[in-house]
């Protein structure tokens, strides 16, 4: 009979233990995987608010005023992915969705390095790193459009 304790009690703990995760996945889920529609209708938004926000920054006019402007661009990308990578996919979009994300981070690393290179007066650098964001940013669309991210695939405003 000595022995039958010491096999409840590890069962007690480990059950205990289980029990623990359980009561707290609801609120590590704060964002629950989302259906389709829901998750598009929520995307969409985050990125038609980028696009507002976006086109409230004064475009540069001057040669001075573009490094401030895309100091503020790039940190209003960083907020759009931060924000889109805070919903939860539906499984169907979860490859897309990631490789959209990637890129768009690409992209906002290749305009801090366009920043870089137009402060050191590198002119070719920026030219290049220029292209590169444009061949990123059609990668990009294409991803944001295969998955029903519409406002997501719009290109950036220009005037």
């Amino acid at each position: 009979m000595a022995s039958r304790p010491r096999i409840h009690r590890p069962l007690a703990i480990l059950a205990a233990c289980a029990a623990v995760p359980a009561a707290l996945v609801p609120a590590a889920t704060a964002h629950p995987l989302l259906g389709k529609r829901d998750f598009q209708q929520r995307a969409n938004a985050v990125c038609t608010g980028y696009t507002r926000r976006l086109k409230g920054i004064p475009h540069p006019k001057t040669q001075a005023d573009l490094v401030p402007y895309l100091r503020k661009s790039v940190a209003l990308a960083r907020a759009q992915t931060k924000d889109l990578g805070a919903l939860k996919p539906p499984p169907s979009f979860v490859r897309t969705f990631a490789r959209m994300q990637t890129i768009g981070r690409s992209e906002t690393a290749a305009a801090a390095r366009v920043i870089t290179a137009i402060q050191a007066g590198d002119q070719a650098r920026a030219q290049g790193l220029i292209l590169r964001l444009t061949a990123l940013d059609k990668q990009y669309n294409a991803a944001a459009t295969s998955i029903g991210l519409t406002a997501c695939a719009k290109a950036a405003p220009t005037g």
